[in-house]
């Protein structure tokens, strides 16, 4: 029983002896395209979503919806939206 207290507190010391620094991240730990899946709109067509994030730290983010008026083919664009953020020069 002694031993399983030294041992846990020993664990317990090395990981918060580990987890003391902050963790530090760059402005290129986001880099890269994310993309949602498809989603269903109603009462017809879809919809998908964007964010990317550049090297530089710029970021957008798109919304785009296919196929949501009455008539419309499935796959035709119905609506756009984009939002950005460029870094201040």
């Amino acid at each position: 029983m002694k031993f399983q207290r030294i041992w846990s507190s020993a664990l317990f010391l090395v990981f918060a002896i580990a987890c003391a620094g902050p963790t530090v991240s760059g402005p290129t730990a986001l880099n890269g395209t994310w993309r949602t899946a498809p989603e269903n709109a109603s009462p017809r067509g879809w919809y998908s979503r964007s964010l990317n994030f550049g090297p530089d730290g710029t970021f957008t983010s798109e919304f785009r919806s296919y196929g949501i008026y009455a008539g419309q083919p499935r796959d035709e664009l119905s609506g756009y939206q984009r939002a950005e953020r460029d870094l201040p020069r």
